[in-house]
């Protein structure tokens, strides 16, 4: 079947983050990891339809006894070993029901998967067989990563899985919206246009073409919406008011590198130089946070940015209160991204990072803070309505 080499081209993509490789004066860094545990089994199911959500993995694949049509079978060995070549995990998940359906694709299944592939609704049926309806991709964020691939949509879902995290796009927005002085407006003024909306569930969400245009003052031209350091200065610098300019008021400045202890009073330093960066200097900040994790067997890379809102230094701590860029876009369709997913409290201690218990299954050993600034561009003629939209989107 044509559409299974299409595809195994979708398992071929690596997902690229929301940071990516940077040049040669910047910390090269991995992957971004979305917010949410990792590949958790997809055991909601349609119970309407009786439909039988699993993995598809080494056992059930060496169970199967019959495939239709016959070639299938090889072609799925070969998508999965391609899908465990990959760093970012991935994984795919057959939708099916039991018995013959309309569908000209079906597996028969050996007993040895009746206890595992038998659901309170839908038993294990006396043949082992089962029609294949659709499959889908899960990778590390099972509540806004569920890509369905249907069987006239791979085209659409390949485009899907080139497409990464987009936490350093809504650490600008952020910014740029509630920090830095309110420099674009979250409504309509002028000839602003509202960077939000409301979605059909009723919620603020981000207005996607905002996104779109912090995105593309990047400079990045892949599509893969992961950025480097630079690409990141580049979007966080644009001219994005005729009144106000972007100026970076600190580089890429570390907070604990891997495998550096500190001590309480380097740590206490470090804290307090971001402290009177954002407190005293009215600048604003983001975290870059750098860490492993262990999938499968292989060490990932995996990172994250933030928009940091706050730092408390005491008790031979830092404390760092950040904005969850962790909540994304579900379809990776700049669509329906939270303009409110609330805050979370990262702790660096002379020893090491301490995450929220949501990030907890990754180890993280490096932390990174950097700093913009407002400056208005005719300081004898400052407007104090953040002035007319710049060239950032003409």
């Amino acid at each position: 079947m044509k559409y299974f080499w299409k595809f195994l081209l979708v398992l071929m993509i690596l997902f690229s983050g929301c940071v990516k490789d940077d040049d040669g004066n910047y910390t090269i860094y991995g992957p971004e990891d979305l917010d949410g545990p990792q590949l958790v089994h997809p055991y909601t199911t349609d119970q309407n339809e009786m439909a039988v959500y699993e993995f598809m993995d080494n056992e059930l694949l060496d169970n199967l006894l019959y495939v239709y049509p016959e070639s299938l079978i090889g072609e799925l060995m070969e998508a999965k070993a391609e899908m465990e070549s990959l760093e970012q995990p991935i994984e795919i998940v057959f939708i099916m029901t039991p018995g013959f359906g309309t569908d000209e694709n079906f597996f028969q299944f050996g007993e040895q998967l009746a206890d595992r592939l038998t659901r309170p609704y839908a038993s294990y049926p006396p043949d082992g067989v089962y029609s294949l309806k659709a499959l889908q991709l899960v990778t590390s964020d099972t509540e806004n990563s569920f890509v369905n691939v249907e069987k006239s949509t791979y085209a659409k879902a390949a485009k899907l899985a080139k497409r990464g995290g987009i936490c350093a796009t809504l650490a600008i927005a952020h910014s740029l919206v509630r920090r830095l002085n309110g420099l674009v407006p979250r409504e309509a003024t002028g000839n602003w246009e509202s960077v939000t909306e409301t979605n059909d569930e009723g919620n603020e969400v981000w207005d996607p073409d905002f996104l779109r245009t912090i995105y593309r003052a990047s400079g990045d031209t892949d599509g893969s919406r992961g950025l480097t350091n630079e690409q990141i200065e580049r979007a966080h610098t644009a001219d994005y008011s005729s009144s106000w300019r972007i100026r970076i008021s600190r580089a890429l400045t570390a907070i604990k590198r891997e495998g550096t202890d500190m001590t309480n009073a380097q740590l206490a330093v470090k804290c307090e130089d971001l402290k009177n960066m954002i407190e005293e200097n009215r600048d604003d900040c983001l975290l870059r946070l750098l860490g492993k994790k262990t999938v499968d067997g292989r060490e990932v890379t995996v990172g994250h940015r933030m928009t940091i809102t706050g730092v408390d230094c005491s008790n031979g701590s830092m404390k760092i209160t950040t904005i969850n860029t962790g909540r994304q876009d579900r379809n990776n369709d700049w669509e329906n991204v939270p303009y409110n997913p609330g805050e979370e409290e990262w702790e660096i201690t002379p020893d090491g990072i301490n995450p929220p218990a949501h990030w907890e299954h990754i180890d993280w050993e490096e932390s990174f803070f950097s700093c913009f600034d407002e400056e208005p561009k005719d300081p004898q003629n400052v407007d104090p309505t953040r002035g007319e939209p710049g060239t950032i989107y003409n």
